[in-house]
């Protein structure tokens, strides 16, 4: 039941004003989300995931295994995984969490550089883009520290 409370929630965003968009606890949502997933994978995968880089060879061939089932199946579960990836970026790399207005999405701004780690999942389960988790991580750390360096 929380579950599915939650992800009401972030799909319930794109349809509120730019000041409530603004005011929501993205933060909050996407911890508690994340902590679901961290759940879940333990009580059905036995696996304890502890917001580590290491983990995301990990979460790519979880992710390739949601990308062989029924997408309708596994839209619940990649949300939470975004979530889990999303704070698994922000634990290891900082930042905070907005709303963007152009792609209506949740992204992850750090240093003055931003990323979209739900869009990422979402484009990737949807058009079987390749780019790994562990890719996409590395390349948003990259932009970062280039950008703190100037």
């Amino acid at each position: 039941m929380k579950r599915r409370r939650l992800s009401g929630r972030i799909k319930r965003i794109s349809r509120t004003t730019p000041e409530e968009k603004r005011s929501f606890q993205y933060e909050k949502v996407v911890k508690e989300m994340a902590e679901s997933f961290r759940r879940r994978m333990k009580e059905q995968n036995d696996v304890n995931l502890t917001y580590s880089l290491d983990e995301l060879d990990f979460l790519d061939k979880f992710f390739e295994s949601l990308r062989e089932k029924n997408e309708e199946e596994t839209k619940e579960t990649v949300l939470l995984l975004g979530c889990y990836f999303s704070e698994l970026l922000r634990h290891n790399i900082g930042g905070s969490y907005e709303y963007d207005e152009v792609y209506n999405s949740l992204k992850l701004q750090c240093e003055g550089v931003s990323c979209f780690p739900l869009l990422h999942l979402k484009k990737a389960l949807t058009t079987r883009e390749t780019q790994t988790m562990q890719t996409f991580c590395f390349a948003f750390a990259k932009k970062v520290s280039d950008h703190q360096s100037e």
